[in-house]
């Protein structure tokens, strides 16, 4: 389900969730967080976000008073589909209906980053770039492995601070 609406144009969000999963991020009152931590481990709220916003990065959960992602948060529900594995490993499904009474879903085949991921170095360095961290300091720290003093990182980070 890719794109970005107005909330006026969804009218049902329903997730499919891990068992382990929805006591953490689904529930009463998750939809209506009072702060960005809440908003972090809020399935219907980061939804909504997602779905008006087309992405969700730190910036995201800078501002948890806005209506229309309140609004739509909360016609955002859940369905818990048992899974063997752990969560982490579990296809994750969403299904809308729009105003106009079409239908959509997005699945993804398991979560990313894990650490069997292949593609978590890219995934890391993407969100890294797009939350605000500079070039410069990403350099930095993917060698920081190899780095024998830790004032080469800091002087990678200084720069970052510096073109804030």
């Amino acid at each position: 389900v890719g794109g970005v609406w107005a909330a006026g144009d969804i009218e049902e969000v329903v997730a499919e969730v891990h068992p382990d999963a929805a006591a953490i991020v689904c529930g009463p009152g998750k939809d209506r967080p009072r702060t960005p931590y809440e908003a972090k481990f809020s399935l219907p709220w980061s939804v909504a976000a997602m779905l008006l916003d087309g992405v969700v990065n730190a910036r995201t959960y800078e501002r948890v008073d806005r209506p229309e992602v309140t609004a739509l948060a909360g016609r955002v529900t859940h369905e818990v589909i048992p899974f063997p594995g752990p969560a982490a490993d579990q296809p994750g499904r969403l299904r809308v209906r729009f105003a106009d009474g079409t239908r959509a879903v997005g699945t993804v085949p398991r979560s990313s980053g894990g650490p069997d991921d292949p593609a978590t170095g890219e995934l890391v360095r993407r969100k890294a770039l797009a939350n605000g961290l500079s070039g410069a300091a990403m350099a930095s720290l993917s060698r920081l492995a190899e780095l024998t003093e830790v004032t080469t990182l800091m002087a990678g980070l200084a720069a970052q601070e510096e073109v804030s």
